[in-house]
């Protein structure tokens, strides 16, 4: 019966994707594949990941306690032993919320339909995300069962609870800072400016963006000549596109001039 539920709920879902991308409504395309995606993976990706996640945090987070003698592991169980300074013992059991499924599935959501990327981008990008989030993840535990050690057993609520949650989302900003937003930022177009590119693409593209002002001739005839004198200035822009840059630059020195000689 929730088989059958799913799968009618999945085929909605496409359907109303294909109807989004078709009406060209690409915020709202991405914002519903995004949660759709999540959903599926949370009901259908979860149970099956969940073991095997918290198996890794375990097994990643153990070799920094063998190696400081602070707390053991037994990552096929996803359990870590804490041995505390006020000779007490806790055993750290690595679930559903501690296995990093949740922000796993939300990063990949964002990125499979964040279309700043190419494909290639995007499953490179998959890759390192899962490897930066479950690292991160590990570090988490690390910092909860050091705190544990030296902090007694009295400190598991406030270490997992407010110290852990809080590195872990800082953590998560800066990979989501990196990922989504200053690439949004860096790669945006706004006329003929965009951000990314460099050298000498970048000047030939703020010339351009002058190309209403009064300077717009002065401004392009400087930004080749500085190219043609500093050849190091940049390696990212073809003899053809200087070439064309050139006869652009030329025909906005000769407006400017024009419009200053008040001609027509």
């Amino acid at each position: 019966m929730y088989i059958l539920l799913g799968f009618i709920i999945f085929i909605i879902w496409i359907i109303l994707m294909v109807v989004l991308h078709k009406a060209k409504l690409q915020a709202w395309f991405e914002v519903i594949g995004s949660i759709g995606l999540f959903i599926f993976g949370m009901v259908y990706i979860r149970p099956l990941a969940v073991e095997p996640l918290s198996r890794a945090v375990a097994a990643i987070a153990g070799i920094f306690g063998r190696l400081t003698g602070t707390f053991q592991n037994f990552f096929r169980y996803g359990i870590i032993f804490i041995p505390t300074r006020d000779s007490g013992n806790l055993t750290l059991q690595i679930d559903f919320e501690c296995s990093g499924i949740i922000e796993i599935l939300a990063y990949l959501s964002l990125l499979v339909f964040f279309k700043v990327y190419d494909a290639f981008e995007r499953i490179v990008l998959s890759v390192l995300g899962v490897f930066y989030i479950i690292m991160a993840n590990a570090l988490r535990i690390i910092l909860i069962c050091e705190i544990i050690h030296f902090g007694g057993a009295g400190a598991y609520y406030i270490a997992h609870t407010y110290i852990g949650r809080i590195f872990f989302y800082f953590v998560s900003v800066v990979l989501y800072f990196y990922v989504f937003t200053k690439a949004q930022v860096v790669r945006m177009k706004v006329g003929n400016f965009r951000y990314n590119i460099g050298g000498k693409k970048k000047a030939v593209a703020a010339a351009a963006a002058a190309a209403d002002s009064d300077k717009a001739g002065e401004t392009a005839g400087n930004t080749y000549n500085r190219i043609e004198a500093d050849k190091s200035w940049g390696d990212d822009v073809s003899q053809e596109e200087l070439d064309s840059f050139k006869k652009e630059s030329d025909s906005l020195y000769s407006a400017s001039d024009k419009d200053k000689n008040g001609q027509t």
